[in-house]
């Protein structure tokens, strides 16, 4: 899913209706993801828009409660921890 791009936020039209159809996809994702308590994964949102624009802090309102990290550093600890994983690369 792409967010646009060129548009400041004040301007776009429809954002109203963007976001919750954004919000419901990711959710959608993340339930396909982690299914269980026991399930484990990571949902990336690489778009540095989600924590400063008033859209994005939205969408992150609307997902389920998750561990949230804004270094890499931070999931490859996870992705050690919790996956097994020796998280090189």
């Amino acid at each position: 899913m792409r967010w646009p791009t060129d548009v400041p936020e004040h301007e776009l039209r429809g954002v109203d209706l963007f976001v919750p159809a954004a919000a419901i996809t990711l959710k959608q994702g993340f339930g396909r993801l982690v299914r269980t308590r026991r399930d484990r994964g990571v949902v990336a949102l690489l778009d540095g828009r989600v924590m400063t624009r008033g859209y994005g802090r939205r969408l992150l309102a609307a997902l389920p409660p998750a561990q949230r990290a804004a270094d890499l550093e931070a999931v490859r600890a996870f992705a050690v921890k919790e996956l097994g994983g020796d998280a090189q690369g």
